[in-house]
């Protein structure tokens, strides 16, 4: 990750723009930056009304949870997320930390408090667990969706090396409300901050947030 020599022209011939570069010490590198306006839309939804979200081995996982109405301790089904440390960082974390500054201003006037993550303890439920490393958030007068891609590691190696086009799958698209995107993106800074201490990952808020780097 660190500054690359030579630049090349963005390929734009899929929903992912890339170019490829080669670097001062000899490797190649993939900068990636996506189109939404040209990713398919997720052929699944969920509405989630509990969230959490931890540090894996190698991974950010996040949980979205649905309660099981009227009670608030168990949970009727849930989706868990993993989405790696480093698309993490240049994507997610990113491009979401102007929305959570922006929702945050909004609560602190309007006196209210973000939904903070929960603790409840798996026993049986439906589970399903799914990867991605691209995402887009939007919050629409008080509905928030966070829509969940996957570019794939094989496509990266491969396709940009021809010069093919480079696309996502649509993993899932998560409905919630403004209180728990803002937990959900508190508790993701929080992380975030562990791993800029920890990783060489040159990830500040001032980068171009729709743009990610990958070694080849």
């Amino acid at each position: 990750m660190t500054k690359l020599a030579k630049i090349n022209q963005f390929n734009r011939s899929g929903a992912v723009y890339y170019k490829v570069e080669q670097r001062e010490d000899g490797a190649s590198a993939v900068t990636l930056s996506v189109d939404f306006e040209r990713v398919p839309e997720p052929d699944h939804s969920y509405v989630a009304d509990y969230f959490e979200v931890h540090r894996a081995d190698a991974d950010v996982l996040m949980v979205f949870g649905k309660m099981n109405f009227p009670s608030e301790k168990e949970l009727r089904n849930k989706i868990e997320i993993y989405f790696p440390f480093h698309p993490f960082m240049h994507q997610f974390w990113k491009s979401s930390t102007k929305l959570r500054k922006t929702i945050q201003k909004n609560f602190e006037l309007k006196g209210k408090t973000a939904k903070r993550q929960g603790s409840i303890a798996s026993s049986g439920e439906k589970v399903q667990t799914l990867a991605a490393n691209c995402a887009l958030i939007v919050n629409n007068a008080g509905q928030c969706v966070a829509d969940f891609f996957l570019i794939a590691a094989k496509d990266i190696w491969l396709k940009t090396k021809k010069g093919d086009p480079l696309n996502v799958s649509a993993i899932v698209r998560v409905f919630m409300s403004e209180h728990i995107l803002l937990g959900l993106l508190n508790r993701c800074d929080e992380i975030a901050g562990e791993l800029k201490k920890e990783l060489d990952i040159p990830a500040v808020e001032e980068d171009d947030e729709n743009l990610e780097s990958v070694e080849l």
